[in-house]
C-alpha cells in the first residue's frame, strides 16, 4: 500500500500536466466554418451510483433482443436475422433499425453496430443536445443542419 502511494505521488506531477494540457487543447478550440464545432464535454451530465439510464446503462446489443421486445412488423423484420454468421447489406441494414427501434422505445441511449462492433447514440439521445454537433451522426434527428459540405 505504502509503495502504491509512493508511486502515484511521483506521477502526480505528470498527470497535473497531462490535465492542464488536454483542458487548453479541448476548451481552448474556436468554432470555425471550416471545422466542425467542438462537442461539449460533459453536455449531458454525470451518471451517479443507482442511476437509471443515461451514460450508465449499457448499449443494447443484437444478442440481448428478444420477440418480446418487438412490435408490429419488427417480428417479421427479425425472422430473416441470424446472431452469428456473415450478414449481406440489406441484413445489417435491417438489424440496425431493429437495434435503433428497440433502443428508443426501451430508453437506452446507444446500442452496439452488429457489423462495426462501434457503440452508436440512438436519437433519442442526440435530441437531448439541442441541436446538431456537426459530426455526421447517423441517426441525427436534426436533419444534419450543422454538417459543412465541402
Amino acid at each position: 500500500m505504502q509503495l502504491a502511494m509512493g508511486r502515484i505521488n511521483l506521477l502526480r506531477p505528470y498527470l497535473l500536466g497531462l490535465r492542464g494540457a488536454m483542458s487548453k487543447r479541448v476548451l481552448g478550440a474556436v468554432a470555425s466554418p471550416e471545422r466542425h464545432r467542438p462537442a461539449m464535454l460533459f453536455a449531458r451530465g454525470f451518471s451517479v451510483a443507482g442511476d437509471k439510464g443515461g451514460a450508465s446503462a449499457k448499449p443494447l446489443q443484437f444478442e440481448q433482443v428478444s420477440t418480446a421486445d418487438l412490435e408490429g412488423d419488427e417480428v417479421e423484420m427479425m425472422r430473416g436475422l441470424s446472431v452469428a454468421g456473415e450478414d449481406t447489406a440489406a441484413q445489417a441494414r435491417a438489424k440496425i433499425e431493429l437495434l435503433h427501434r428497440v433502443a428508443c422505445r426501451k430508453g437506452i441511449p446507444q446500442y452496439v453496430d452488429p457489423s462495426t462492433h462501434y457503440v452508436v447514440l440512438t436519437s433519442v439521445e442526440l435530441a437531448k443536445g439541442g441541436e446538431c454537433c456537426g459530426n455526421m451522426c447517423r441517426h441525427c434527428p436534426f436533419g444534419h443542419a450543422a454538417v459543412i459540405s465541402k
